[in-house]
C-alpha cells in the first residue's frame, strides 16, 4: 500500500491481523513465474518437472502454459496453475529514503524483467534520490505429479 507520503510499502499481516511495513523504498516490484514447456511422457495433461524455460506474468500463467504446450481441452481443468511453475523471478527497484541530491542523468532507465521504466513512463526520477534493481530467481518444487 502507499503511506501519507504516497510511497508504495510492501506489507504483511502479523498475528492479529495488523499489517505491517516488510520493505519501504520500493518504486517498482515485478515478478515472473517460470514454467517448463517441455512435454512430459507421464500424461498429456501433466506439467514436466524440469527446469523453466519460459517465463511469463501471472496472469497469463495458465494461458502461457495450455497454449505452449497444445493442452487438450480435456485437461484444463486437472492443471492447475501453481502446478506448472518451476520457479519465481523477482525485481525491486529500490530507492534512496531521502533526497541525496543525486546527480540527474538524461536517459535513465531501469529494466525490471519485462518492463522498462524511463523518464516518459516513471516521471518521478529526477528527485535526487539514488535508486538500484536488485533481481533474484526462486527454484520452486511443484512437481505435481508431472516427472
Amino acid at each position: 500500500g502507499l503511506n501519507a507520503a504516497n510511497e508504495l510499502i510492501i506489507t504483511a499481516r502479523n498475528a492479529i491481523g495488523q499489517p505491517q511495513a516488510l520493505i519501504s523504498g520500493v518504486d517498482s516490484f515485478q515478478v515472473l513465474y517460470g514454467i517448463d514447456v517441455t512435454p512430459s511422457t507421464l500424461s498429456a495433461c501433466a506439467p514436466s518437472a524440469r527446469q523453466p524455460n519460459l517465463y511469463v506474468p501471472g496472469n497469463l500463467l495458465a494461458a502461457a502454459y495450455t497454449a505452449v504446450m497444445a493442452i487438450p481441452a480435456s485437461c484444463d481443468s486437472r492443471v492447475s496453475t501453481a502446478s506448472v511453475v518451476r520457479s519465481v523471478r523477482i525485481a525491486l527497484l529500490m530507492r534512496t529514503p531521502v533526497d541525496v541530491d543525486a546527480p540527474e542523468r538524461d536517459g535513465l532507465r531501469y529494466t525490471l524483467l519485462d518492463r522498462v521504466l524511463d523518464e516518459a513512463n516513471f516521471p518521478i526520477m529526477a528527485d535526487g534520490r539514488v535508486r538500484r534493481v536488485f533481481m533474484t530467481t526462486v527454484a520452486i518444487r511443484n512437481a505435481g505429479g508431472g516427472q
